[in-house]
């Protein structure tokens, strides 16, 4: 088993003490997920689409909120939170994969231009129509 520890890129969303949520994020490029780590071709194209051409970003893996406090404004919150955290770590570009659909909504007040989507294995394990987001900061 592996574990890379890199607490940069974990947040942890707290209400007083309790851990209400998390975010994982990771840097990548539009070709790769780690370097070494080839992209499919088919996420690869949708993400030089949307993107328009080859570069480096910052990718949202994970987005989570526990049942209970969803609906309190969090997801809004974090957003305005993570894109001042990456303007100040000067990262313009973010894309983010999303299928639910507060989040897609929040997303898109904000001004993320959706790229496409693609099946993939949801956090509860179902299979999922992910929208594929980005933003440019």
């Amino acid at each position: 088993m592996y574990f890379k520890q890199n607490p940069e890129q974990l947040i942890i969303w707290r209400e007083d003490d309790e851990i209400v949520g998390h975010t994982i994020w990771h840097h990548c490029s539009t070709d790769e997920h780690q370097p070494g780590n080839p992209r499919d071709a088919a996420d690869r194209a949708m993400l030089r689409e949307l993107f328009g051409g080859k570069m480096d970003i910052i990718e949202l893996h994970e987005v989570w909120l526990k049942k209970e406090h969803r609906g309190k404004g969090y997801g809004a919150q974090f957003f305005a939170y993570f894109e001042e955290l990456m303007r100040g770590k000067q990262q313009t570009e973010i894309t983010y994969y999303a299928y639910n659909p507060a989040a897609l909504a929040i997303c898109r007040k904000r001004g993320y231009k959706l790229g496409g989507y693609m099946y993939m294995s949801g956090f509860e394990g179902k299979i999922e129509k992910t929208y594929v987001i980005r933003i440019s900061l």
